[in-house]
């Protein structure tokens, strides 16, 4: 616990839906999905030690993506394969023919008609009725039907029963295998473990020695979501946000934000239910007979189901589990959108055209993509999204909304020429700081040292005290392009500063830094859950 600093002000305490990210900026990297050589995939990360699922769904709608606790967002106009967030409308989504089969298949499967290889069961007497009754609605795709665990613990089990033994003659003569899906909140499990471990060596051919549990722990186990049961604040229109790509030929997306922000009322705050486990981040574990056989990670939030990974047993790849699991997946939106009516969409992560790989995503439809230019979700079907994806090379999705964006854009550039004449470049240049401490200057920040979290205060307190200054200045512009980078849920992040690295010479000199009282100090460690500096 830390101690207040003699002379220091009482620090707003944290709340425990509130999120703390410390903010690591642009960075680049290798690309796992072409050929280039060099680090060509770039993208702005943060890593998030606590985060609400209010604000991460702000941040998916963004183009932000988690794995792990670490969060980023590729910069979609600088990276050599732009990859665009996709989602579903799961109540309006209609199987096709292919995705019936693979249920078929697993129909008959449940039904004891294969073998665990996928290989058709040899059944002496078979009558016509038997093989068409392959078609009809079986249970096994029946909706999930939540038990209680017998230990009485927070799991819940979603059973998925099979017909009963009796049900028809053929029946008696094959063995019934009972399919469940266990859904349970995110947590190191040594079987999953082991799974994956298959998996990544046997599809992925990932080398097992490197596949160690701090790197599970890492990738699917940890998470800056928290369990909540509660009711959230109903979700917002993401399209009123704008884009955040600047595109010539639309309107600026910072003018966009400026006439949101001006807009704005102060009208009631509506809630929605949290679906019958509550948000936050859960692991689906698929079991037939008890035999665990897949696996899907999951973020559960306020609009969506987030599908993170899915990982199967490699002996089932006859049976195209990780479609079943998207199949499943959908299914179970549908079911939580008539408990949390804003929960109606599911998330498959990002959406690169080009990438064979991804190319099984937009079979689930109707699927939409976030333009970054305009902020709007476009649906895959209109050829004219189709052809703006072809060559790999990132474009606006849509075409401007009005044809006087182009007009209204060129009198704000001569403007801009005109003033740089008019003022000069130091004038400019002066004027462009003042921007920067004017988007800065309300974002929350917690000054932490040692560990603690000693402060959290509006930037512009923080500049009159610790963090005053030229650091203070170089901070400004970074905080600038973090906020800009987050949208809307920037309003209530906090962006954590190590005073340690950034003003030394304040946690020197000891009763300046300004620091928390025990309680709110307490309540910040707690909140960060690994203290506030202390996560890797």
């Amino acid at each position: 616990m830390a101690t207040a600093a003699p002379g220091a002000r009482r620090s707003q305490a944290i709340p425990t839906t509130t999120s703390i990210v410390e903010d690591h900026g642009s960075y680049a990297s290798s690309c796992g999905y072409c050929d280039r050589e060099g680090p060509t995939s770039k993208s702005h990360g943060m890593h998030a030690h606590v985060c609400s699922v209010e604000d991460y769904q702000s941040l998916l709608d963004r183009g932000w993506r988690r794995s792990g606790r670490w969060m980023y967002r590729p910069h979609l106009n600088d990276t050599c394969c732009p990859p665009y967030t996709i989602r579903l409308d799961a109540c309006a989504f209609a199987p096709t023919k292919s995705q019936r089969k693979v249920e078929k298949r697993w129909r008959q499967y449940l039904d004891g008609e294969l073998d665990d290889d996928g290989k058709r069961v040899a059944v002496d007497d078979r009558d016509e009725d038997d093989s068409k009754r392959a078609d009809e609605p079986s249970a096994s795709s029946a909706s999930f039907e939540s038990t209680a665990n017998p230990s009485g613990d927070r799991e819940k089990t979603h059973l998925e029963k099979t017909r009963s033994a009796d049900a028809t003659p053929k029946a008696k003569r094959l063995t019934k295998r009972v399919f469940e899906i266990r859904e349970a909140p995110s947590a190191f499990d040594e079987e999953e473990y082991r799974l994956w471990r298959r998996y990544q060596a046997s599809v992925h051919g990932d080398d097992e020695g490197s596949l160690g549990k701090s790197s599970y722990r890492r990738f699917l186990v940890d998470t800056p979501l928290r369990l909540r049961q509660a009711p959230v604040r109903e979700p917002e229109d993401d399209e009123e946000q704008g884009g955040w790509v600047e595109w010539a030929g639309y309107a600026a997306t910072e003018q966009k934000r400026k006439e949101n922000d001006a807009g704005e009322t102060d009208a009631e705050t509506r809630t929605v239910r949290a679906p019958s486990n509550g948000f936050g981040s859960f692991h689906h574990q698929y079991r037939v007979d008890g035999r665990l056989v897949a696996v899907g990670v999951v973020d559960v939030l306020p609009k969506c189901l987030s599908s993170k990974y899915f990982f199967w047993e490699p002996s089932f790849a006859w049976a195209s589990l990780g479609k079943l699991g998207a199949l499943r997946e959908i299914e179970w939106v549908k079911n939580a959108s008539k408990t949390c009516a804003s929960l109606r969409y599911y998330y498959l992560g990002y959406y690169i055209h080009e990438c064979p790989k991804m190319r099984y995503k937009a079979e689930y439809r109707p699927s939409e993509l976030k333009c970054a230019v305009t902020g709007k979700w476009t649906t895959l079907d209109d050829p004219d999204v189709v052809r703006r994806l072809e060559g790999g090379s990132f474009a606006p999705l849509r075409a401007p909304e009005a044809a006087g964006d182009d007009d209204r854009d060129e009198p704000k550039k001569k403007d801009a020429e005109k003033t740089k004449i008019r003022l000069g470049e130091d004038e400019v240049n002066a004027k462009r700081e003042e921007d920067v401490v004017s988007v800065a200057r309300d974002v929350l920040v917690g000054m932490a040292a040692g560990g603690q979290i000693l402060q959290v205060a509006p930037f512009s307190l923080a500049r009159q005290g610790p963090l005053g200054g030229p650091a203070g200045a170089t901070l400004a512009r970074r905080i600038e392009t973090w906020r800009r980078a987050t949208g809307d849920a920037g309003d209530a992040i906090v962006y954590l500063v190590d005073l340690e690295r950034v003003a030394p010479e304040v946690v020197a000199d000891g009763g300046d830094s300004g620091g928390a009282s025990d309680e709110s100090a307490s309540d910040a460690s707690d909140a960060s859950s690994e203290g506030a500096m202390g996560a890797s």
